[in-house]
Formats: C-alpha cells, sequence, structure tokens
C-alpha cells in the first residue's frame, strides 16, 4: 500500500481511538479509519473510480476493476487477464474464465471509462497495469467498504 494512505490510516485509527480516551487501537479503529479515508481521498482518485465503474446497465466494472487491483503483479505493476481470473473468481464466489471479464479490461484501456489500466503486449498476451498507481489501492479500500471482498478473502490470494 502507498505510504500516503498507510498514513492516512493510522492517522484516523489513532484519532478514533483517542477521541474514546483509549490507548490501544482496535480493529474496529481501523475500520472507522478506512472510513474516514476514503471519504477524505482526492477527488480526482474518486472521479476516475468512478468514471471506471460507471454503466446505465447491470455490469461486472466493479468487480473487475477489484480484481484488477488484487491481481499478483510482476515487478513492474503489470499483471495478465489471468491474473485478474483468480481474484474474479474469489470475488465472484464460482470460477471466472478470462473469457467473461476480458472486454471489461479492454475497456477499461479506452478514453470511455477513464482510462483506468494501460495494456502493452500483443493480443491474447497483453499485460495490464493501473494508470494512476493511487487508484489501486483505492479501489481495494473501496471493495472492503462496500463489502466485495472482505479481509479474510483478501488473504487467500496471498502467495
Amino acid at each position: 500500500m502507498l505510504p500516503h494512505y498507510t498514513h492516512l490510516l493510522t492517522l484516523h485509527a489513532a484519532q478514533t481511538t483517542a477521541e474514546e480516551e483509549r490507548l490501544t487501537i482496535t480493529i474496529e479503529d481501523n475500520h472507522q479509519g478506512l472510513q474516514k479515508t476514503i471519504r477524505q481521498l482526492q477527488q480526482s482518485i474518486a472521479i476516475d473510480h468512478h468514471r471506471a465503474t460507471m454503466s446505465a446497465e447491470k455490469t461486472l466494472y466493479r468487480q473487475v476493476l477489484l480484481a484488477s487491483a488484487l491481481a499478483e503483479t510482476d515487478p513492474h505493476g503489470y499483471f495478465s487477464a489471468d491474473d485478474v481470473a483468480a481474484a474474479m473468481s474469489m470475488i465472484m464466489w464460482q470460477t471466472r474464465n478470462v473469457r467473461s471479464f476480458s472486454q471489461h479490461l479492454n475497456a477499461f484501456c479506452d478514453n470511455r471509462l477513464g482510462p483506468a489500466l494501460q495494456r502493452v503486449g500483443i493480443p491474447r498476451e497483453y499485460r495490464y497495469k493501473f494508470r494512476n498507481p493511487i487508484l489501486r489501492p483505492y479501489v481495494i479500500m473501496n471493495g472492503l467498504e462496500t463489502k466485495l471482498i472482505s479481509e479474510e478473502n483478501m488473504t487467500q490470494l496471498a502467495p
């Protein structure tokens, strides 16, 4: 997680603890810190997230963007559609193959939905990366806040 977010989460959790005149930060304090941090994040990041996930129809944009944020990356921050499939299956509670969401990844790379992601490589071997690195942890925090994923689920993705 980026230091900026770590600082904000810690600050808000500590403030909650201090307001209640306690000396120990609890899990609940961290959850309240997460809520306060999300509310105070840069407006542009919130707009980027909204733009990438908005649709008049019922879509999987929010889930696919979250799965992209949770995907295992290489040292340069790039991930493949196969990397997204594992996270997508966990978020949706059923096995998802790349075909079920590949159009969403492609949409995140064009101007209509952002672009939230950048794409490199050749067809069927594309690698993706978040254009704005701050968007990735925001998407994860939003996924936790909106309960698209739980902290317990996230530990299943850890290598």
